[in-house]
C-alpha cells in the first residue's frame, strides 16, 4: 500500500482562509472542559487523512461506511414527514438518543448540550453527496444561522401559528386571546359599546398592565410638576400673543377663499360652497343623523393628530396646513430641498376643537372652531406627534385661567426637532400664540431631521436624511434654560440606514425598546435600543417610496405598504416575514391605527379611505379579508381658465349657480360603500395570462391589475388635490371611533365611525 501513496514535494503550509469558521476554537473549549474527561487544554491531533496534501489511490476500494454513519445523524426528513411538535422526531427522523456516541474524543459529531456541532469533514462530505444528486436537508444547513426563535412552518395548525407569531409563554398568549375575544368580530369598523358577551367596544391594550400604565403616568407627572419639567419649559420657551391681523402672515394663503364640492346620496347630491375656515355638517345632505363635519382650511393638509385628554367634552385636533415657501419659485429650483434646511418663513399649526356628547358621539349641533394657532418662523412643519401621556387629568388650570393641551413634538422645515409646551391663556377663541424660541430643540450635524416618534412619555426618536437615528430624553440636560442657542444632545446617535429615512415607528407602549425605520432605498429595519448593534433584522425590500410605517399594538406588528397597493403586517417575532391584510384601489399615501380598537385606516392617491381589522389575518392567515371604503373623494380642475368669466380665481364672492361653479375647481364625496372581500393571495403560475378575455384564465383582472392586452395596467396619475394626505384616529377611549382625514385640496373630514351593537 505504501507504493500507492503519492506525496507532495511542496512544503506543507496551512491553507489560507477567506471566510470565518463558526466552529473554529470550539474543539479546544470542548476538550478543555471537565466533561471531556481530559485534563489537556489542547485538542488531539487530526488524522492525516483529513489533509488535502496527501492522499491514497485505491483500486476498486469500497465506499467507506464511516461517511454514511456520520451523515446519517444529519439527515432531516422532508416536509411531507415533518411533525408539528418541537421535540418528537418523525417516522423517518433519527432520534437524538440513537446517535449518542461513546467517548467525546475522536468523534466527528461533538455535542454541546442538545446542540450537535458537526465537524468540517462532515460538512464537506455532505456537500459532495448533494452534488451527486442526493437531496438532503441537514441540521448543518439550518443550524448554522439562528434567528433566536423557532423557524416558521407554513403548514401548521392555527394554535402552532399563534405560538410562532406571539410566543409560547402564558404572558405572550393571554393578551392575544383577550384581544381576539373582544375585537375579532369587528371586521371593518369599531363598535361603540361592549355587548353582553364582552365583544366589541373601546378599551386599552391588553399587552400593557394597568399597573405599568399608572406607573408611567405618575413618573411623567412627577417629573413635570415636581422635578422642574414645567419650570424648564416655562423659562426656556419664549412666546407672545398676536392679534388677528398680525397673525394673518402665518396663516396659509390661497388663490380663492372658497371651495366647491358635491356630497349626499348618489341620486340626490347637493352642491356646497365653503369659505376658508368654515365647516358644514355631514348629515346636512342626508336624511339620517350622521355625526361629523367637513372643514375647508384652504391649502394642502400635511399632517393632523388628535391630542390625548382624560376628562372633558372638548377634543382637540392639531392640523398642519401647507404654506408656500416664498424663497422657492416653481420651475426655477432644481436642487434637493429635502436634504437641506429651508430658509425661515412664517407658518402655523392650527388646533381645532370638537364637542362630544355624554355617550361619546360627536355633537353635530356644535360646529368645530379654531381654538389656538401656534405661529412660528421656522418654515413649514413636516410632521407632528403629541406626547402619549397627559400631564394632568384636566386641560384647565386650577384657577381656570390657563389651558394646557400637552407636549407637542414636531419636525420643522429648518431641519430641527422641537418640543413645544402648548400652554396659553383661556380667552375667547381663537388665540394666536407666537413661539419665538422652544425649550427643547436639536439639529443634527450636516443634515436635517425627517421623521419622529415617541418612544415613551419622555423619550423621542428621530430619523435624519443621511440614515442616522437620534434618541433624546426630556430632562434637565436637554431642556435649555441658560443658553438659548444650545441644542439638545442625544444619548443615542447611530446610523441605522444607508440613506434618507422616510418613517420611523416605535413599538410603544408594550415594547418601547423596539424601533423600526424605513429608508428611501426600500429597506426596512428593526432594532432593539438595548443592543442596537446585535439585535437587528430586516424585511423584504420595497421598490418604490412607501412612506406609511406604523406600530399596530393589538397584533404586535408593524404596518407597512408596498408598490402593489398591499398593506402588510410584519410581526415582531417574524419581522422578516409579512402577512397581507388589505389592498387599496391605488397607491397608499398615509395610514392610521387605532389605540382604543384594532381598526386600520389607509388613504390612497385616488382619494379612497379604506378600513380593515388586521387582527383577523394576523391570527389566521386563511381568514378572509374584509375591507370597507369610508369615503371616496374625486377632484377635477376648472373647466375654463380662471378669470374668463365674472368669477375670477381671486374673487371673494362664492359662485351662485352651477354654471359658475363649473369654471372653478370642483370635488365630490362618495359614501355608502358596503364591506367587501378582497383577494390578497398572489396567484400561482404565470404573472399575466395570454389574454384577459380567456375564460380559462385563473386570474381575475380586477385583482391583479391586468389590462385588456394581458399585461399590467399603466399606472394612474391623479390630481395632487385628490390624494388623501393625512389620517388619524382619536386616541381617547371614550371617543376612540372619531376619525379625521386630510386631503390635498385643503378639506378635512371628521366623522364618528362607530357602529351600534345590537
Amino acid at each position: 500500500m505504501a507504493e500507492d501513496v503519492r506525496r507532495s514535494g511542496r512544503a506543507r503550509q496551512p491553507n489560507k482562509k477567506y471566510t470565518v469558521d463558526p466552529f473554529e476554537g470550539l474543539e479546544k473549549a470542548l476538550y478543555a472542559s471537565s466533561d471531556s474527561g481530559s485534563s489537556s487544554t489542547s485538542a488531539p491531533p487530526r488524522e492525516e487523512s483529513e489533509d488535502d496534501v496527501e492522499f491514497v489511490v485505491l483500486d476498486d476500494a469500497p465506499e467507506e461506511e464511516e461517511d454514511d454513519e456520520e451523515l446519517h445523524g444529519d439527515v432531516v426528513p422532508s416536509s411531507d414527514s415533518e411533525q408539528e411538535g418541537f421535540d418528537e422526531p418523525g417516522n423517518d427522523e433519527v432520534a437524538l438518543d440513537d446517535l449518542e456516541p461513546g467517548p467525546l474524543t475522536g468523534t466527528d459529531i461533538e455535542r454541546l448540550g442538545r446542540h450537535r456541532v458537526p465537524s468540517r469533514r462532515a460538512v464537506i462530505g455532505l456537500r459532495l453527496r448533494n452534488l451527486k444528486g442526493v437531496a438532503f436537508r441537514t441540521e448543518v444547513q439550518s443550524g448554522t444561522h439562528t434567528r433566536g426563535v423557532n423557524e416558521f412552518k407554513t403548514k401548521s395548525a392555527k394554535e402552532q401559528r399563534v405560538l410562532y407569531m406571539f410566543g409560547p409563554t402564558k404572558e405572550d398568549i393571554e393578551p392575544v386571546l383577550k384581544t381576539r375575544d373582544k375585537w375579532l368580530w369587528n371586521p371593518t369598523l369599531p363598535s361603540r359599546t361592549t355587548g353582553d358577551d364582552g365583544i366589541g367596544g373601546m378599551g386599552p391594550s391588553f399587552y400593557v398592565s394597568k399597573g405599568v400604565k399608572e406607573k408611567e403616568k405618575n413618573q411623567t407627572r412627577n417629573w413635570y410638576f415636581g422635578k422642574g419639567g414645567k419650570d424648564a419649559f416655562a423659562s426656556g420657551q419664549q412666546s407672545e400673543l398676536l392679534s388677528s391681523g398680525d397673525a394673518q402672515i402665518y396663516m396659509p394663503k390661497t388663490e380663492g377663499n372658497f371651495h366647491n364640492f358635491v356630497a349626499g346620496p348618489a341620486h340626490k347630491q347637493k352642491l356646497f360652497t365653503l369659505k376658508t375656515g368654515e365647516s358644514v355638517r355631514i348629515s346636512e345632505p342626508f336624511e339620517d343623523d350622521r355625526s361629523g363635519f367637513i372643514l375647508n382650511l384652504g391649502a394642502k393638509i400635511l399632517d393632523l393628530q388628535w391630542a390625548p385628554i382624560v376628562q372633558g367634552s372638548t377634543h382637540y385636533l392639531a392640523i398642519i396646513v401647507k404654506k408656500e415657501n416664498p424663497s422657492i419659485k416653481k420651475g426655477s429650483n432644481f436642487k434637493s430641498p429635502a436634504y437641506a434646511p429651508q430658509l425661515p418663513f412664517p407658518a402655523s399649526i392650527q388646533i381645532w376643537a370638537f364637542k362630544a356628547l355624554e355617550d361619546g358621539t360627536m355633537d353635530s349641533q356644535s360646529p368645530p372652531y379654531l381654538e389656538v394657532a401656534i405661529c412660528t418662523d421656522w418654515a413649514n412643519i413636516k410632521e407632528l406627534k403629541w406626547c402619549p401621556v397627559t400631564m394632568s387629568d384636566s386641560n384647565e388650570s386650577d384657577d381656570h385661567t390657563t389651558m394646557h393641551l400637552g407636549l407637542l413634538a414636531a419636525i420643522f422645515g429648518d431641519g430641527k426637532l422641537r418640543v413645544l409646551d402648548i400652554t396659553y391663556p383661556k380667552s375667547t377663541s381663537p388665540t394666536y400664540l407666537h413661539i419665538t424660541h422652544s425649550a427643547f430643540e436639536s439639529c443634527p450635524a450636516d443634515t436635517v431631521f425627517t421623521c419622529l416618534t415617541w418612544v415613551s412619555s419622555r423619550t423621542i426618536a428621530a430619523g435624519t436624511a443621511i440614515g442616522t437615528v437620534a434618541v433624546y430624553t426630556l430632562d434637565s440636560t436637554t431642556l435649555s434654560t441658560s443658553d438659548p442657542r444650545a441644542d439638545a444632545v442625544p444619548w443615542f446617535y447611530q446610523p441605522m440606514q444607508d440613506s434618507y429615512i422616510l418613517a420611523i415607528a416605535s413599538a410603544y407602549p408594550s415594547r418601547p425598546s423596539y424601533l423600526s425605520t424605513l429608508c428611501s432605498d426600500g429597506h426596512m429595519r428593526l432594532i432593539d435600543l438595548r443592543s442596537p448593534s446585535m439585535d437587528t433584522t430586516g424585511a423584504s425590500r420595497q421598490r418604490v417610496f412607501c412612506r406609511p410605517l406604523l406600530w399596530h399594538e393589538h397584533s404586535q406588528s408593524f404596518v407597512a405598504t408596498d408598490e402593489n397597493f398591499y398593506v402588510r403586517l410584519h410581526g415582531l417575532r417574524r419581522f422578516y416575514m409579512h402577512t397581507l391584510v388589505l389592498r387599496c384601489p391605488s397607491f397608499v399615501t398615509c395610514a392610521a391605527v387605532g389605540t382604543a380598537h384594532p381598526i386600520l385606516m389607509t388613504g390612497s392617491a385616488g382619494g379612497e379611505v379604506t378600513t380593515n381589522n388586521p387582527l383577523r389575518r394576523a391570527l389566521d392567515v386563511k381568514c378572509e379579508s374584509w375591507q370597507q371604503v369610508w369615503f371616496q373623494y374625486e377632484y377635477r380642475r376648472p373647466i375654463k381658465p380662471p378669470g374668463i368669466n365674472g368669477n375670477a380665481a381671486g374673487s371673494s364672492a362664492p359662485p351662485l349657480t352651477p354654471q359658475d361653479a363649473a369654471s372653478q375647481p370642483l370635488s365630490r364625496f362618495i359614501t355608502g360603500h358596503e364591506p367587501t372581500q378582497q383577494l390578497l393571495q398572489r396567484p400561482n403560475g404565470h404573472a399575466y395570462p395570454a389574454s384577459a378575455s380567456d375564460p380559462n384564465s385563473p386570474l381575475n383582472p380586477k385583482d391583479v391589475n391586468i389590462g385588456s392586452d394581458g399585461g399590467p395596467l399603466a399606472p394612474t396619475i391623479y390630481e395632487e388635490e385628490q390624494a388623501v394626505t393625512a389620517l388619524a384616529w382619536n386616541p381617547n377611549i371614550r371617543v376612540g371611533g372619531w376619525a379625521a382625514a386630510g386631503l390635498g385640496s385643503g378639506l378635512v373630514r371628521v366623522e364618528d365611525l362607530c357602529v351600534q351593537t345590537l
